[in-house]
């Protein structure tokens, strides 16, 4: 009986070592499971650690935290990216590695990548270097999205650690958004260095991201300029889909229509476009109104993309035909950030239902041991297929998946009136 006690006391008195895990991989194992800022930490942690010490992320590693090919290498997955990390730990304040990483991370894309336009120093985009992102042979080129990512990943880091950024470099970034936008709210997505704005390819995502920066970038300047673009660019969108019974799943736009409706409402009066007022109880063609329709069609259409009862178990709850992780976490980033402004309640009500069960598809398939902890593979691991990269962890997977679970954290259930 001695010996029992003693040993009861020793267990109840040693403690793990740093880095030890004894949780379950999947939601399904009670209080064992891994809380929801737990697996939060996890993944921001990973992408503080695939951080190197020139500022570039390690792009892609495998399931087992081995590094895989880095050759080619995608800003506008690196803007995002450190955009998810800031977002996370402005509520989650950064220890000196993550601040380290985030500050490298920053550095590097503002250093190596940001320039001017033309000569024009007072117009500033980030520049896609075929050399440094592993494509030599094609042009040198500015994206519209990367610029936007960009600009949103700064001020969000500028929150965050403040001092890092320079405020010029921000309005740089902002005024190429404005230069590369069309007299009907439109933008030209690329800009190539030999001969200027070309929209021969247009981006679903891209006018969504210039707008969510340049409402960032307002809050903190005030300067009207911005917030009028974005404006225009989401009211564009509005309308030109208005017709349309099916919208893509644009989330960039939802993102960004929820942080223009935090804005108060007098400072958004001021921003009415073409005699169009922001807000009218009489007649329903405010610019609030239709931005609020168009939300509301992207929230239904992103609704009937959702999957239940499949005979295949791995793409219940999630939003792919494929089991593919990334097209889930984005969709439930834009389903819960339009909680914060959607009206209807049975909608609301709808959204909540069907996030869970996307958040729980999350939780069942990120990677909680090993070197990869914190990780989001390609597919849902009872997806895999060897000829489909579904072992593959990308940083823009684990990016939206941190996205969607800290949206999730912010909205959660008593945001929902029953």
């Amino acid at each position: 009986m001695f010996k029992i006690n003693i040993v009861i006391i020793l267990l109840l008195l040693w403690v793990p070592p740093a880095g030890a895990t004894f949780l379950a991989t999947t939601e399904s194992k009670g209080d064992l499971a891994p809380s929801l800022n737990q697996r939060m930490h996890w993944a921001a942690d990973y992408l503080a650690h695939a951080v190197t010490a020139s500022g570039r992320f390690i792009y892609r590693r495998d399931s087992t935290g081995e590094a895989g090919d880095n050759q080619e290498y995608n800003l506008l997955r690196h803007a995002g990216t450190l955009y998810a990390m800031a977002q996370y730990h402005s509520l989650n304040a950064p220890d000196a590695f993550a601040s380290g990483a985030m500050k490298r991370a920053a550095k590097y894309l503002m250093d190596d990548f940001i320039g001017p336009v033309d000569g024009r120093t007072n117009i500033l985009a980030v520049w896609s270097h075929p050399e440094l992102v592993g494509r030599p042979l094609r042009p040198l080129q500015a994206k519209l999205g990367g610029t936007g990512l960009a600009l949103s990943a700064l001020v969000q880091l500028e929150e965050v650690l403040p001092g890092t950024t320079d405020p010029n470099q921000l309005n740089g970034l902002a005024e190429f958004l404005l230069f590369m936008q069309k007299p009907d709210g439109s933008f030209y997505s690329k800009y190539f260095s030999d001969h200027g704005k070309d929209d021969s390819w247009t981006s679903l995502y891209y006018p969504g991201e210039a707008a969510l920066g340049l409402i960032m970038l307002f809050e903190i300047d005030s300067n009207p300029r911005w917030l009028l673009a974005a404006v225009d660019a989401l009211r564009y969108l509005a309308r030109t889909r208005e017709g349309l019974d099916l919208l893509p799943a644009d989330h960039w736009a939802l993102l960004a229509t929820a942080r223009l409706f935090e804005q108060q409402p007098h400072v958004l009066s001021t921003a009415s476009l073409y005699r169009i007022p922001w807000h009218s109880e009489q007649e329903p063609h405010g610019i609030r109104q239709l931005l609020l329709r168009h939300a509301e069609k992207l929230v239904n259409s992103i609704l009937g993309e959702h999957i239940q009862g499949s005979e295949s178990a791995c793409l219940n709850g999630g939003f792919n035909g494929e089991g593919r992780l990334a097209p889930t976490a984005t969709r439930l980033e834009g389903l819960l950030t339009a909680l914060s402004f959607l009206e209807d309640q049975t909608l609301r009500h709808r959204v909540w239902a069907v996030v869970k069960t996307g958040i729980q598809f999350l939780k069942d398939a990120q990677i909680t041991t090993g070197l990869a902890r914190g990780g989001f593979t390609r597919h849902s691991p009872l997806c895999h297929s060897a000829t489909t990269r579904s072992n593959e962890i990308r940083i823009d997977y684990v990016q939206h998946g941190l996205a969607a679970l800290y949206y999730y954290n912010h909205y959660d259930k008593t945001s929902v009136r029953k």
